[in-house]
């Protein structure tokens, strides 16, 4: 049960993404069951690209994509809340072997749930065409 809770967030997300494309594209006064299939499957690319793009962009930083925006960004605020200051290391490359020991992960779930709503989208589009 523990490990649901995590797709809980990205789950939610798409799901008000979803149903907020569908306000948008006004799925209730379309005429034929074709222009439904279109807003449905615009709603499921916008969930995807949303949702699967914060995976895909916590996938990138888990190989050190940005670390040195992470560090500039941590030693410009430490000049102001010294606590920050305190805990970052004095040179980039200590940050970076230090970022390297503790392990890096990304966000699985956001992928997953992305990859589910592109392939919804991808059904949906089909089902557009052929109705």
């Amino acid at each position: 049960m523990k490990k649901n809770k995590r797709y809980l967030a990205p789950v939610i997300a798409a799901v008000v993404i979803f149903c907020i494309y569908l306000y948008i594209g006004k799925i209730f006064s379309a005429e034929t069951v074709g222009k439904v299939m279109g807003v449905l499957s615009d709603g499921f690319f916008a969930a995807a690209v949303l949702v699967g793009g914060v995976g895909l962009i916590s996938f990138a930083g888990k190989f050190g994509t940005f670390d040195m925006l992470s560090y500039g960004t941590k030693s410009f605020f430490g000049n102001f809340i010294h606590s920050l200051r305190d805990n970052l290391p004095k040179t980039f490359y200590d940050y970076k072997v230090q970022k390297d020991k503790d392990g890096r992960s990304y966000l699985k779930e956001f992928c997953k749930v992305g990859a589910v709503c592109l392939i919804l989208g991808i059904i949906m589009l089909v089902l557009y065409f052929i109705l």
